[in-house]
């Protein structure tokens, strides 16, 4: 790219899919479902780079499907049985 040539401000699905790297069809999955940011303008989703980052953080900090430690410590059914015991 020349000194001329700016960046393009948006990229495609697939461009942003080879950053975090996931699958085309995951990250469309995501964007379609609102987990991930992202934008339909057309018939084309298109993504900022902050959006990717986003992205990134957001998976980042999910436990993919486990349990969030509950501030207590104790599970659902723990804090259950403790409270029927005394």
């Amino acid at each position: 790219m020349s000194d001329t040539e700016t960046k393009p401000l948006t990229m495609s699905v697939e461009e942003a899919a080879a950053l975090i790297p996931c699958s085309v069809e995951h990250y469309k999955r995501r964007l379609a479902a609102g987990i991930w940011p992202g934008a339909k303008p057309s018939r084309e989703w298109r993504v900022t780079p902050a959006q990717v980052q986003q992205a990134i953080d957001i998976s980042s900090t999910k436990t993919h499907g486990l349990e969030q430690p509950r501030a207590s410590g104790l599970s659902l059914k723990s804090r259950t049985i403790k409270r029927k015991s005394t």
